[in-house]
């Protein structure tokens, strides 16, 4: 009906003319409002020659108006209101309400961490070879790991069965998925959160992990030239490595480790405008204006 709000999140180019040939399917008058959520990799969309032709339809029968299109970074903002066209909103990406309360000051040594499933897209690979280079050399620093390794893919599962460190004191596997309890009390003991992740897919989105590091003060290890890592930059809550080059992660660390007490003072000096950002509750009233702007 007229009062609802239907919220389609992560759409493919094929959901996104699903929705909208639904709604002009609608008989006029009876149409909700639909809050579209674009999925990554922008120009899928641009190469579909059915949503013009949706939104065309829509506009024709006035009916596009009931549709608001929606992404979660600025950078994507700007690719899609190219292809489509339209106006598109920056939504914030939500995390726990409960990642605010993971905040702690460093600990010693520096406990690292890579959280979510072992993926090769996520720079996986890179940490478990930047852990071995530092291990290697004879000068490791006094630091420890707790790497999250569970559901890997193929390069994933390939480099853990090469990673030499495994059985280092200093590093801990977890290969079974947490609930979220163990994911907020690793998250909560967690000094740097490791996600160099791949250029190729991180160039203009973010990552949940990246939200709830800034809503719990935890400085980042992240990619240079990614959106992450313009954040890190900008903002200085964390250090760079290049893409795909486990040769600078671990050079990344062994600054991280020197470095940590001051950038960690930042992260907390800036943590409470970050908190309220990524909070469910500014998602709802955030999606509430935006049903209620004309367009």
């Amino acid at each position: 009906g007229r009062d609802d709000i239907i919220f389609a999140e992560m759409l493919a180019p094929r959901n996104l003319a699903g929705w909208l040939w639904w709604l002009g399917s609608l008989p006029k008058g009876r149409e909700p409002i639909l809050a579209l959520h674009l999925g990554y990799a922008a120009e899928r969309f641009g190469v579909n020659p059915e949503i013009p032709r949706l939104l065309a339809s829509l506009k024709i029968s006035g009916k596009l108006a009931r549709a608001r299109f929606v992404t979660d970074s600025d950078m994507l903002r700007e690719k899609y209101e190219a292809i489509l066209g339209q106006p598109v909103s920056v939504l914030p990406v939500v995390i726990s309400r409960r990642a605010a309360e993971c905040y702690k000051s460093p600990g010693k040594p520096p406990h690292f961490a890579s959280l979510g499933n072992a993926r090769q897209e996520k720079g996986f690979a890179e940490i478990l070879a930047a852990v071995d280079i530092l291990n290697a050399n004879g000068r490791a620093p006094d630091a420890r790991f707790t790497l999250q390794s569970s559901d890997p893919d193929t390069i994933s599962a390939a480099a853990l069965v090469n990673f030499r460190s495994a059985a280092a004191e200093s590093v801990s596997l977890i290969n079974e998925p947490l609930d979220d309890e163990g994911y907020l009390q690793l998250l909560q003991d967690t000094d740097v959160l490791l996600l160099p992740y791949h250029l190729e897919k991180y160039h203009d989105r973010t990552s949940g992990v990246f939200c709830e590091a800034r809503t719990s003060g935890k400085p980042v290890i992240t990619t240079e030239g990614s959106y992450l890592g313009r954040e890190v930059l900008e903002e200085g809550i964390g250090w760079l490595a290049r893409d795909r080059d486990a040769d600078s992660v671990a050079q990344a660390i062994r600054r991280a480790t020197s470095e940590l007490e001051q950038v960690a003072a930042r992260c907390a000096e800036i943590m409470p405008r970050y908190q309220p950002m990524f909070h469910p509750d500014t998602f709802v009233s955030r999606l509430l204006s935006l049903a209620n702007e004309k367009s």
